[in-house]
């Protein structure tokens, strides 16, 4: 509906996200975002450590001079510095990890620009239902291969928020340490100044601030534990999600180069067909067939290949690649249907059925 009001405002159409359609890919940038906005922080960790050292100084600036020498001191002295690194972890091993992690997704977004380039220049010509069933192919792969960097990119992520929270942490717990310390020189500094009459405030005064420490340090601490066990069920759900695309990734690969379940690198469909055998019956059988063989079909009008079946060497279908024909699972042909083998352990019999996922044929497996 058109308006000349100028205080309506016109619908701009949002831009396409590039992971659109992709539904694991889109699930694992949530997470992404979900780590880097910090909501699996605790609240307490958020802005303390910031506050820490002017709240310091207001109070107290004789001790707060004498906090950062005592928490230069811890941090220079090994045994105490120590101490504080077995709550922090080895920090180098930690980026080198998530280092790690980043270095495999940008691998992987390379391999998704190589296929990007190869569709785009070396079959740009390239026309007709097989070109068309083998550019989806294409984009199915690099939707997957886009989500696994994704992934590994969230995981390092994941591991380096890790680290930078718990060296947050440490920093938090060292510069406590040092100021309840500071605080209690300058109480013990007052206890002589007036020769233990002040003793009995003294006294409270400590018990309390020790108290309050405590208690503060032990939130900290539990407050740690719980970011991180948020954390780590982000990256066990990343985890679930990179298992389901490295098994769309595998289901797409099936027939494509690689090892047939003899253990043989696969012919191309041409030479499969040549050194295969003309099936006369209606439907091309799932069991029997010629052992590490194929069988195929041609209509009988026009003399053309319609589909074949690449066996194993039990004569097992592992593969039917229907050239022409029906779509098959919303996929139209050339398209490829594999088949699952289960074998019954009391009695060996074997069975086979399609699998449901139908996939485009690839070009090698175009005759």
């Amino acid at each position: 509906m058109s308006t000349d009001n100028p205080l309506v405002a016109t619908r701009v159409a949002a831009p396409v996200d590039p992971w659109a359609g992709v539904w694991i890919a889109e699930d694992i940038q949530l997470l992404y975002r979900g780590v880097k906005d910090g909501s699996w922080i605790e609240g307490t960790l958020g802005a303390v450590s910031a506050g820490l050292d002017a709240l310091a100084f207001v109070s107290d600036p004789v001790g707060a001079l004498l906090q950062y020498g005592i928490a230069w001191i811890i941090e220079h002295v090994k045994p105490l510095s120590e101490a504080l690194d077995w709550l922090a972890g080895d920090a180098a091993q930690i980026a080198a990890h998530a280092q790690t992690w980043k270095n495999v997704a940008g691998a992987l977004h390379d391999r998704v620009d190589d296929l990007d380039r190869a569709v785009r220049f070396d079959v740009s010509e390239w026309t007709g239902a097989a070109a068309d069933a083998y550019r989806t192919w294409v984009e199915q792969q690099k939707g997957a291969i886009g989500g696994l960097a994704q992934g590994a990119e969230t995981l390092g992520t994941i591991t380096e928020a890790a680290g930078f929270l718990i060296a947050g942490v440490r920093m938090m717990v060292r510069d406590a340490i040092a100021t309840l310390v500071s605080r209690l020189i300058v109480y013990a500094a007052e206890l002589a100044a007036t020769f233990g009459f002040a003793a009995p405030l003294v006294v409270e005064q400590v018990t309390t601030l020790c108290a309050s420490w405590a208690a503060r340090i032990a939130r900290w601490l539990k407050d740690l534990i719980s970011s991180l066990s948020k954390l780590r069920g982000i990256a066990g759900k990343v985890g679930e999600l990179i298992e389901k695309l490295k098994e769309l990734l595998g289901r797409l690969g099936r027939g494509g180069k690689g090892k047939s379940p003899g253990g043989k690198k696969p012919t191309k469909a041409a030479e499969q067909i040549k050194n295969g055998q003309e099936f006369k019956g209606r439907k091309l059988p799932q069991k029997g067939g010629p052992p590490d063989g194929t069988l195929y079909k041609r209509d009988p009008q026009t003399g053309d290949i319609t589909n074949y079946t690449v066996y194993d060497h039990d004569g097992n279908a592992v593969k039917r690649v229907d050239l022409t024909g029906r779509d098959h699972g919303g996929v139209p042909t050339p398209h490829v249907v594999e088949y699952d083998r289960n074998v019954n352990p009391n009695t060996g019999e074997v069975f086979v059925r399609e699998q449901r996922h139908v996939r485009p044929a690839t070009p090698d497996e175009i005759p």
